[in-house]
């Protein structure tokens, strides 16, 4: 855990690269806009330690985001968490009405009816984020129709850009200071221990079960 002035100074360092990450969206996201009439896309991607590199469309958000927004919210760190549990793609839709101070700021910024997308990997967690101004509301259910779409521009934009994201210097990422403890353990299974008894239980009977079938598929054929 880095002290809140510490932090804000890390931030601070980090913003001129953050923007400049921002500026080359612009080439990457006008027919992704203009195809399913969106207005942002933002991406991040947080390691183990906390720090972070954090890049969007909308550049006064991300301005705000890095001196203002010191941790991740409620919401999206649940989402998080969920994420760390999960193969593949974890989709989350913004709820309508805040529910924290992250999601307060998002609508201030005119970001409205988003999705997140979040993928684990060994030493970090992505999040692609794709949203509306609010005077485009659309019915979040419309996002069902265009997931695989959402998920081939992800594609598309981790391709993109691979080498810039890798070789990000340690001066240039920014500072969480709940970061490191989307990754805890205790933070993972909130700290109960039915929780934890609970998912080892469902460990153990799926293998039991997928045991079970190949040993009924095996006496049935010999």
């Amino acid at each position: 855990m880095c002290s809140h002035k510490f932090q804000q100074q890390q931030n601070y360092n980090a913003l001129s690269y953050a923007l400049s990450l921002s500026k080359k969206l612009e080439n990457l996201t006008p027919s992704l806009f203009r195809a399913f009439d969106l207005t942002t896309f933002g991406y991040k991607r947080l390691l183990r330690d906390g720090r972070y590199i954090f890049l969007s469309t909308n550049q006064s958000w991300v301005e705000y985001h890095l001196q203002n927004i010191h941790t991740h919210g409620s919401f999206f760190t649940t989402a998080m968490n969920d994420a760390l549990l999960t193969d593949g793609f974890h989709r989350v839709l913004w709820p309508y009405r805040a529910t924290d101070h992250f999601l307060e700021a998002l609508h201030h910024w005119k970001m409205w009816n988003g999705i997140n997308f979040y993928k684990k990997s060994a030493d970090f967690i992505e999040l692609w984020t794709f949203s509306t101004s609010p005077d485009k509301y659309q019915d979040p259910n419309a996002y069902l129709s265009i997931l695989s779409y959402l998920e081939r521009f992800i594609v598309y934009f981790n391709v993109i850009t691979t080498e810039m994201l890798n070789s990000t210097e340690e001066k240039n990422l920014a500072i969480c200071s709940d970061g490191q403890t989307i990754f805890s353990p205790l933070s993972l299974l909130n700290a109960d221990s039915s929780l934890t008894s609970f998912l080892e239980q469902i460990r153990i009977t799926s293998y039991n079960v997928c045991y079970t079938k190949l040993l009924r598929n095996y006496l049935y054929t010999h």
